[in-house]
């Protein structure tokens, strides 16, 4: 796993000269613990009407053991990102959870992960056409996940 620096300048190369995304780093300069909550209220206090919250299915169960996970859920708007052939086991979810079946996101059927990445490079295998090239570029540059050069 690359450290939090590396992985905000590769969030950075990711969206460059894109005017749909912004990345901000007040997480990794936060000192101590970093609880989304307090990340949201960061970001309302920098002018931020609505902040919106992507998370995965998967950790649709997890939300309620989240800091502070009731000021959470009014405090942001959370949206799901559902993949096709995953379920979401509605019933077993907490009530507070339930508004949420408004806001899931159908993703394409991409079989890409972070995981897949990672050990893709540490196997010496290409990664073009699965990470935006400035991406592929910074973990070339700085020797990410075993990278080895040609």
């Amino acid at each position: 796993m690359a450290d939090a620096a590396h992985r905000l300048a590769m969030t950075e190369a990711a969206v460059a000269g894109s005017d749909l995304f912004e990345v901000d780093g007040l997480e990794i300069a936060r000192a101590g613990l970093s609880y989304t909550i307090d990340t949201v209220r960061a970001l309302k206090r920098k002018g931020i009407k609505q902040v919106n919250w992507l998370i995965g299915a998967d950790l649709l169960p997890q939300l309620q053991t989240w800091h502070d996970p009731a000021a959470l859920l009014a405090e942001a708007v959370f949206w799901v990102i559902h993949r096709p052939g995953s379920q979401i086991d509605w019933p077993s979810l907490p009530p507070a959870l339930h508004p949420l079946r408004e806001r899931v996101l159908i993703a394409p059927a991409i079989d890409i992960s972070a995981t897949d990445i990672r050990h893709r490079v540490s196997q010496g295998q290409s990664i073009d056409f699965l990470t935006p090239p400035p991406v592929v570029t910074y973990i070339k540059q700085n020797g990410l996940y075993g990278w080895k050069d040609d």
